[in-house]
């Protein structure tokens, strides 16, 4: 095993840690999300729906279509659309908008954890 692939394989278990708390991050958010988008606090809890349906769909792209991809692209492509997502949240404050962004957010978090996938299935194979 070449010294790239030994810190790729510690990194791992940190990226997909990294996922979590952004996303739990959305619950003490939401009277701000309600507030700034003008619905009730039961109505901004779909944000948290819409952030999950983003992590299905893009954990199913990734598992039936992305696989055969270079992982590290799909990282950087994750990390971009994080950044760019999270600027829309914080700048739009229509409630179509955030629910749009929430859908994105964690759907560009799947691209980032990847890369473990990915060595998960190739140390399984191997």
């Amino acid at each position: 095993m070449t010294t790239r692939e030994s810190r790729t394989r510690a990194g791992a278990p940190v990226s997909v840690f990294g996922v979590g708390p952004y996303a739990a991050g959305m619950g003490p958010a939401l009277p701000f999300f309600a507030r700034d988008g003008g619905v009730s606090l039961d109505t901004a809890g779909l944000v948290v729906t819409a952030i999950f349906g983003g992590s299905i769909v893009t954990s199913f792209a990734v598992a039936t279509r992305l696989h055969g991809c270079d992982p590290r692209l799909l990282a950087l492509i994750g990390l971009v659309l994080i950044a760019a997502v999270n600027l829309g949240i914080g700048a739009f404050g229509d409630w179509a908008a955030i629910l749009v962004s929430a859908l994105a957010l964690l759907a560009s978090s799947r691209l980032v954890s990847s890369q473990p996938r990915a060595l998960a299935t190739e140390s399984a194979a191997s």
